[in-house]
């Protein structure tokens, strides 16, 4: 996880793998830390994510217009 923004030394904007955006905490988990590198994740105390509105829109649709049998499929086994 990559630091995109410090906030201050416990709370950074930070980026993972798959380039999702997230604002992290934790006691000490940016101190003397600076934009571009990278976060002990054992410090992380609290994750909040940030996320576009669209994306929750669209995946509650697909869930509401697809088959019950399909959602229910992954349990059969």
């Amino acid at each position: 996880m990559q630091i995109k923004k410090v906030f201050n030394n416990h709370v950074v904007l930070a980026q993972n793998e798959w380039d999702q955006e997230m604002v992290v905490m934790g006691r000490g988990l940016a101190f003397q830390k600076k934009a571009g590198e990278t976060i002990d994740t054992a410090k992380i105390e609290k994750t909040f994510v940030l996320e576009k509105r669209g994306v929750s829109d669209k995946l509650a649709k697909l869930l509401r217009d697809t088959s019950e049998l399909y959602l229910n499929m992954p349990l059969r086994f």
